[in-house]
């Protein structure tokens, strides 16, 4: 490693990853790439929507960008 004399020449350089499709395992073992469309439907599954709220709600979340509060939910029908 060359060094010219700076503070930052004593630091460990960190690898700076492209960002990628994440990748699952597929039968073979090998990585495939999971459709957007499949992605959204498993994030949107009525189970997987209420694990996420429950666990919202024991963290206590705050309210996101548009303002609504976990316990505002029940009153627009979207957590029954």
């Amino acid at each position: 490693m060359e060094r010219d004399g700076n503070a930052s020449d004593h630091l460990p350089r960190q690898a700076v990853g492209i960002p990628q499709d994440e990748l699952v395992a597929g039968p073979s073992g090998q990585p495939e790439s999971i459709h957007p469309q499949a992605l959204l439907a498993q994030v949107l599954e009525r189970a997987n929507l209420q694990r996420a709220l429950k666990q919202v709600r024991q963290n206590k979340g705050a309210p996101g960008i548009d303002g609504m509060s976990v316990d505002e939910l029940r009153f627009t029908g979207a957590a029954r």
